[in-house]
């Protein structure tokens, strides 16, 4: 190796040496420079501590809750309707908590559930009385007891005695034991800011459930039903297969009642409905009834008859056009009949029935343009021809109880002369000869 090349590599590693960092060599102190003495530091100021704050109280939040006063152990619920009065009667006068009460009934199998026994001031007065359904525990083991209830009552009292007893007030439907009603709700409908009991009892047959509802008034001394209901002596509203609820109706509250079918095959296809009751001033009476929409033919025939007996010609008019016309309404057999000559029997009564509407709106164009389309569907049918003899001999409105006299004994000169009308069961209207010109 050549010299040169020697000395470049000894001067390449002492210059990779002096790059090397930690590896370079401390400055040495001089001398005669005197070393300063080490910084005093002084300490910071010590901070004040805080005092820790107390834990917050929270402030309880007002409450209405009524607070029971501490008494003795109540004592166990009697076994005898007449011992219960007293002993219920005295657990309210000395203010004893329902739910105490409830507890006790509910060990002596006067009550079964929570929701059997409520509080409301159903008088005015301020205190509230006690509202109770009460099971049955006196009876012997053969009374016969109806699958569909239980038996029992429904009370209201206070510190006095019984204010109510539903069993002993009302005319319920007879069994050999009275049966527990079902309260419903409890609602001001009255207007008076006081609530009613809302009361229902049931009676139920082979295929079809009734419900008997009352709305039950404390408010004038006497508890009574407010309900004036179909006949003067009614105090109640009777339906089938009923569902009840309360909604506004014209600026009050008011009771919808939901049933009108009935269970069985021999009724025929019904239409159910609801009925809307309000207090009137006087009574809880029927304000309205809403039918369910349908898409049977015969019941759009039922509703224009209804319809033209209530003087709403208008109304029955669009009905019976609908009934004659529409292709999209069914026609549903009845027992096994013919579909196409019941419709035929529909399309028939319907049309004699658009064409006496038009003849009382005046409208004889329109009656005649009506039979026309009879004479063209079924020109020998005693429901044609009946509706030419009325088209013919229409003297007015006045004539009108003549006419429709001699219309129907022609018809009763025929055999079942509206058909399958005659007949759609028992739970639908028979329509025969003398409901062929009529306007009821």
């Amino acid at each position: 190796m050549s010299r040169w090349l020697i000395w470049v590599l000894l001067g390449a590693v002492l210059l990779l040496g002096a790059c090397q960092p930690g590896r370079r060599e401390a400055a040495l102190p001089d001398e005669s420079t005197p070393t300063p003495p080490p910084a005093t530091v002084t300490p910071a100021a010590t901070a004040t501590p805080m005092p820790t704050p107390e834990p917050l109280t929270p402030t309880p939040e007002p409450t209405d809750a009524p607070v029971w006063p501490a008494l003795d152990p109540l004592d166990p619920a009697p076994e005898t309707w007449g011992a219960l009065e007293q002993w219920l009667v005295d657990a309210w006068l000395e203010g004893r908590n329902p739910a105490e009460v409830q507890a006790a009934l509910q060990d002596a199998g006067w009550q079964h559930s929570s929701n059997e026994l409520r509080t409301a001031d159903l008088t005015g007065d301020g205190l509230d009385e006690w509202i109770l359904l009460l099971h049955d525990i006196t009876l012997d083991e053969d009374v016969f007891i109806p699958v569909f209830g239980a038996p029992g009552d429904l009370w209201v009292l206070d510190g006095t005695g019984l204010l109510y007893e539903h069993n002993a007030e009302t005319d319920v439907p007879t069994f050999e034991a009275p049966l527990l009603p079902e309260l419903l709700d409890l609602a001001d409908l009255t207007g008076n800011g006081l609530p009613e009991l809302i009361v229902m009892d049931s009676d139920c047959g082979a295929h079809t459930c009734f419900g008997f509802i009352r709305v039950i008034g404390l408010t004038d001394g006497e508890p009574q039903s407010l309900v004036q209901g179909a006949a003067p002596a009614d105090d109640w509203i009777e339906i089938s297969f009923p569902d009840v609820w309360i909604e506004p109706f014209q600026g009050q509250d008011a009771l919808h009642v939901h049933g009108g079918h009935i269970g069985s095959v021999g009724a025929g296809i019904m239409r159910s409905y609801t009925e809307v009751w309000a207090w009137d001033g006087d009574a809880i009476v029927l304000q309205e009834t809403l039918l369910d929409p349908t898409d049977y033919r015969h019941l759009i025939l039922y509703e224009g008859l209804d319809a033209m007996a209530a003087g709403d010609l208008a109304r029955a008019a669009e009905l019976f056009e609908e009934a004659v016309m529409s292709p999209d309404l069914e026609t549903m057999s009845f027992m096994g009949e013919d579909p196409d000559e019941l419709e035929a029997a529909i399309r028939q009564f319907a049309g004699f029935r658009l064409i006496l509407v038009r003849l009382l709106q005046e409208d004889e164009a329109e009656a005649e343009s009506v039979l026309a389309w009879l004479e063209g569907t079924d020109p020998d049918a005693p429901l044609t021809l009946a509706a030419r003899r009325l088209v013919e001999e229409w003297a007015g409105p006045e004539e009108m109880a003549t006419l429709c006299a001699a219309i129907q004994s022609d018809l009763e000169t025929y055999v079942e002369p509206t058909g399958p009308l005659e007949y759609q069961g028992y739970g639908n209207p028979s329509l025969t000869a003398e409901d062929v010109c009529e306007l009821s």
